[in-house]
């Protein structure tokens, strides 16, 4: 009779792949096929320019710290891993999210505080933002759109499941029937890929007009730029997903975003760069995790200044007190050229309008 794998009831979702990167790197595992295992997640790390302290490992691991996948502190580093088992589970602004988070705890004196790490070893660490995405071509948009403190020495790394499953086959090979553990480790492995593969389709189709869309948001960047070279501290991103292909930034901190969103499944022609139509919106909305201050701002805001600022009629503004979002539907007829030009315009003047509600760096309502 087959003995039962117990492994199978536990490693079926992102949680339970979480759960066995926790268990193999856990030093209350101790079990003496860890420290090779450190040493090579180390060394891959250290490629990386991340230096960890190898012959110890780390002295916590932990599943859902405020909301982080795992977290590790592990010398001078805290490992923050965010971990995701499907592209289409990346979410924009995720990493960012989860990183000021930290380090606005570790200012508050509260990082890790019920982990018994006293206020001022946690001010002390460096943050390593982690994130482990199936491939190393999974969520680079994401990754690398990812904004670390420029007043700390922090860093952030993309590892993908691939490396991580090769290093735990090694390090655990579960060849002898008496290795309980090793083959443990080995049926997660195999579930780990089971899930990968299953959730592994692709999120976008690179069809030939989703290609011109890609362009088209690189060309409205590269204008918005140039419209507003006098103006420090913009900041510009563009994001893909399924239904949308999306510019977004701001000036000078986190309390919000202007968008210029494509909605690519009702856009009905792309093709001919001479008669262009798309359809998609421009738009701001407050961050959610913004002061209330300036949310209360927002909510002061006329759709009759928004719409004098803009040169448009207010009642094509839709503004959402309760989300803290204004938004201006529409849908655009004429050359590439032109529309580049008449969106950039748009775009920077969002910007500009609400300048003063993203100046400042975010903070978490006491």
């Amino acid at each position: 009779m087959q003995s039962p794998n117990l492994m199978k009831f536990f490693v079926t979702d992102e949680d339970g792949t979480s759960a066995l990167f926790a268990t193999a790197f856990d030093p209350q595992l101790a079990d003496n096929r860890q420290k090779p295992l450190w040493e090579k997640f180390c060394n891959h790390l250290q490629s990386m320019g991340v230096d960890l302290p190898s012959e110890n490992g780390p002295q916590i691991v932990l599943q859902q710290y405020s909301n982080i996948d795992l977290l590790m502190l592990w010398g001078d580093w805290v490992l923050l891993i965010e971990n995701k088992v499907a592209a289409a589970s990346i979410t924009r602004g995720q990493l960012s999210r989860y990183y000021r988070s930290a380090v606005q705890e570790m200012e508050r004196g509260m990082f890790l505080a019920s982990e018994g790490v006293e206020p001022e070893d946690a001010r002390r660490k460096r943050i390593c933002v982690v994130y482990l995405t199936p491939t190393k071509n999974t969520g680079t948009e994401e990754f690398t759109s990812t904004m670390l403190e420029p007043d700390r020495t922090d860093a952030k790394v993309h590892l993908s499941w691939e490396d991580v499953l090769e290093v735990l086959r090694d390090c655990f090979p579960g060849s002898s029937p008496s290795d309980a553990l090793g083959r443990l480790v080995q049926d997660g492995c195999r579930l780990t890929e089971d899930i990968l593969r299953q959730r592994s389709k692709p999120v976008i189709e690179e069809t030939d007009q989703r290609v011109k869309m890609k362009a088209f948001l690189t060309d409205v960047r590269d204008a918005v730029e140039t419209m507003l070279a006098f103006q420090p501290n913009v900041r510009l991103r563009i994001w893909r997903d399924r239904n949308v292909d999306q510019l977004y930034g701001n000036i000078g901190g986190g309390n919000g975003n202007v968008y210029f969103t494509i909605l690519a499944d009702r856009t009905p022609d792309f093709s001919n760069l001479d008669n262009v139509v798309l359809q998609g919106s421009v738009s701001f909305s407050v961050a959610g995790k913004a002061i209330r201050k300036r949310r209360e701002d927002f909510c002061a805001v006329r759709a009759t200044d928004c719409g004098a600022f803009f040169g448009l009629n207010p009642d094509n503004l839709k503004i959402d007190e309760e989300r803290c979002s204004v938004m201006l539907e529409n849908v655009w007829r004429g050359t590439h050229a032109e529309l580049v030009e008449e969106i950039a315009s748009l775009f920077c003047r969002f910007l500009l309008f609400f300048k003063p509600l993203m100046e400042e760096q975010p903070l978490i309502d006491s």
